[in-house]
């Protein structure tokens, strides 16, 4: 994955303008409206984007954690970044190890950009859910959080909160 855009911290990194601008790179079933669905994860995770500058460490991506003990690639970049390896970062909340793993090569902080961010999470979905037969929005929220929707866990409240974002956006656009 090459990352494309300037890596420069802008108060005016807009939301709608990044969901504008790549939400043509999903590869969406018929019926799913990637702008919409992109909104709808940004909600669920930082009620829009108000919270992305808050760093959220995941407990079982910390030493001692299993995915931590699994991994000795979390542990390399661990080494490298601390606690920023084993976060969740920006708009979308996305593990800096998972955008890694996904071709990312740049420090973990740059994730709080929303033009940065939009790319990585666009390559989660389109290989975690769409790769995998995700065929509508309730399978895209659990991979998202979950990390696959074939998984036995189920975050019933999270795809709940993203089907309500997900049709205000479709509202507030008048489809």
């Amino acid at each position: 994955m090459e990352i494309q855009g300037d890596i420069v911290f802008n108060p005016e990194d807009s939301l709608r303008d990044a969901i504008e601008k790549h939400s043509y790179l999903l590869n969406v079933p018929i019926g799913i409206d990637p702008k919409a669905l992109l909104w709808a994860i940004a909600g669920n995770e930082t009620q829009f984007g108000h919270f992305r500058n808050y760093v959220r460490a995941e407990e079982a991506f910390l030493p001692g954690g299993r995915f931590y003990k699994a991994s000795n690639e979390l542990r390399e970049k661990y080494r490298e970044y601390g606690v920023l390896a084993s976060s969740s970062i920006g708009t979308w909340q996305i593990m800096y190890i998972t955008a890694y793993e996904l071709g990312y090569k740049l420090h973990p902080i740059f994730l709080q950009t929303n033009y940065i961010a939009i790319q990585c999470v666009i390559e989660f979905i389109n290989r975690r859910a769409f790769g995998r037969g995700a065929i509508n929005i309730a399978e895209v929220f659990d991979a998202y959080n979950s990390g696959s929707f074939k998984d036995k866990f189920m975050p019933s409240s999270y795809i709940l909160k993203g089907k309500n974002y997900y049709g205000e956006y479709l509202s507030d656009k008048g489809v």
